[in-house]
């Protein structure tokens, strides 16, 4: 039987399976807010492990809770060292989670979350002894994902969730996952062994309480 998502969150302080968590699946919309749901509602639990990127930062930033504003230059001499874990280059944009951020964050005691495509699970799979949970996390209908877009949330919440992707997806001038790269993902979750936990995300907030169960119910 289920536990309600008050039930597992007053049960006990903190997981007993501290391994990163990975998030797989072709819509980045419902990966980040799964993500940031973690952090928002247990940030004694879990951390976000920040991305180096080369996407213009706003504002002039250098840095924020998920990213690392990189120039090209850097990105590839951090390429050619071998510091990333997995990263990925999107046309003249790249974006990857180094090996040195995972291991600082995971000495906080919390549970690195990291949201990655099916090319990241490969690549962080292939890393010896590298140990975490994946779950792929399955796409809503388009209709749903683009409700999502413009009034599945309001406000500030709507602003810091969604902002950063709205951006992502016009810097890349293609605002959907590609049909093609959306099966292909689809076909490798059916893989045996890929992936620990099939996530449904038609229902952000039962598939959140979904994936707090299994969570506080591994280890």
């Amino acid at each position: 039987m289920e536990r309600s998502l008050y039930d597992v969150l007053t049960a006990t302080a903190s997981p007993r399976d501290l391994r990163p968590m990975i998030l797989c699946g072709p819509s980045v919309l419902e990966k980040d807010a799964l993500m940031r749901k973690l952090w928002d509602f247990l940030p004694d639990s879990f951390t976000i492990a920040p991305h180096h990127t080369t996407f213009r930062p706003p504002d002039g930033q250098t840095s924020s809770d998920s990213h690392y504003y990189i120039s090209s230059e850097e990105f590839l001499n951090m390429t050619s060292s071998g510091e990333f874990a997995t990263y990925n280059m999107y046309g003249d944009h790249s974006s990857g989670v180094s090996r040195q951020t995972i291991a600082a964050e995971s000495e906080t005691r919390r549970i690195v979350v990291m949201e990655v495509d099916m090319h990241g699970v490969e690549q962080l799979k292939a890393i010896p002894g590298f140990d975490a949970r994946y779950v792929f996390i399955t796409p809503p209908s388009l209709d749903v994902s683009e409700a999502r877009l413009s009034v599945g949330h309001s406000g500030m919440e709507a602003t810091r969730i969604y902002e950063p992707q709205r951006r992502l997806m016009a810097e890349l001038g293609n605002p959907r996952v590609p049909e093609e790269v959306k099966e292909a993902e689809l076909v490798y979750a059916r893989v045996p062994g890929v992936y620990d936990l099939i996530l449904p995300s038609e229902d952000l907030d039962r598939a959140f309480q979904r994936l707090v169960n299994y969570i506080y119910s591994s280890g």
